[in-house]
């Protein structure tokens, strides 16, 4: 569905011209699916979705199936996405993450938590997996 389309530029800060060059979908593309001239290929709406790290489902507006796991069903997640929402420098980064190679953010994030582990030696957080040491 289009407004979905719309709220994940928001989203993510980028133009239809920016999902347009890193998809290699033609523009007119997209306009014609706002029009509703046309509807979105398979491969296409594979394209989009994974552009903004999203399920063609939910592009879609199909409603996830309840008990699929899903970030709104654990509440570290959920925070999280608050906070994304909230802070738009989180939003930066995950819009960076998006956009260069695995190694290079990766080799990037390293160097964040080495800086971060730095000024505060106490905090037994387990980086590799995300959540907090048992």
């Amino acid at each position: 569905m289009w407004e979905i389309f719309e709220e994940l530029l928001k989203r993510d800060g980028v133009s239809i011209a920016d999902v347009s060059k890193a998809t290699g979908i033609n523009q007119s593309v997209f306009s014609n699916w706002k029009k509703r001239n046309s509807r979105l290929s398979a491969q296409n709406a594979e394209k989009i979705a994974g552009f903004f790290n999203v399920t063609v489902g939910f592009l879609m507006g199909v409603k996830e199936d309840s008990q699929e796991t899903s970030y709104y069903n654990d509440p570290i997640a959920a925070l999280t996405a608050q906070q994304m929402f909230d802070d738009h420098r989180l939003r930066a980064l995950n819009h960076v993450a998006n956009k260069v190679k695995f190694d290079k953010f990766d080799e990037w994030f390293r160097m964040l938590i080495y800086m971060y582990k730095t000024d505060h030696p106490e905090d037994d957080y387990d980086f590799e997996n995300g959540k907090p040491t048992e």
